[in-house]
């Protein structure tokens, strides 16, 4: 995990949500800021996609990867109760953790064995984290959800865009005799 921190704030006059998101997936993966798309920004400011739409984009830029996304919705009413739920099941992986941020918008951290280590705000870690409750609204509403990549190798194809399949060691049964048809 290489931290970044987020380029705009929810407050920002023009923007109806921060990039805390994007920082916190750079950061996980390791990338420059800019090499991320603000995929929630995209949707909202287009005012044509819904967030389940900045969804799917989101989730087809990590298939592009190799990278899978798994969400965790967790059944926790505070920050020590969901960090722990997250240690006990994902005790050595980085974690991107979504809640409710200090103004009352939705904001995420980057979590590691059962802390916050990474915080993407500007403002910097000094001020402690801005994560301090579950998701004020949406399909998470009163909820933490917790999202985990997952790296996912390519499958080998055929010619004709197939998956390949190796019968190495796998018992073909013989082909039916149809004989009896004649």
């Amino acid at each position: 995990m290489k931290p970044v921190k987020q380029r705009y704030g929810s407050s920002d006059s023009k923007l109806e949500f921060g990039d805390c998101l994007r920082a916190c997936i750079a950061s996980v993966l390791e990338l420059p800021l800019d090499d991320v798309p603000h995929f929630t920004w995209g949707a909202m400011a287009e005012r044509h996609a819904t967030v389940r739409e900045a969804w799917g984009s989101l989730r087809m830029w990590l298939r592009a990867r190799n990278i899978g996304l798994l969400t965790y919705d967790i059944p926790c009413s505070t920050l020590p109760e969901a960090l722990a739920w997250c240690h006990l099941r994902n005790p050595d992986a980085h974690l991107i953790l979504g809640g409710m941020g200090r103004g009352g918008q939705g904001h995420v951290c980057v979590i590691h064995k059962g802390a916050i280590v990474h915080e993407p705000t500007p403002r910097g870690d000094d001020d402690g984290p801005s994560l301090v409750g579950p998701a004020p609204d949406g399909d998470w509403a009163g909820k933490f959800v917790a999202l985990a990549f997952e790296y996912r190798p390519t499958t080998p194809k055929d010619n004709s865009g197939l998956l390949g399949v190796s019968t190495q060691g796998v018992e073909v049964p013989p082909a039916p005799d149809f004989s009896i048809l004649d």
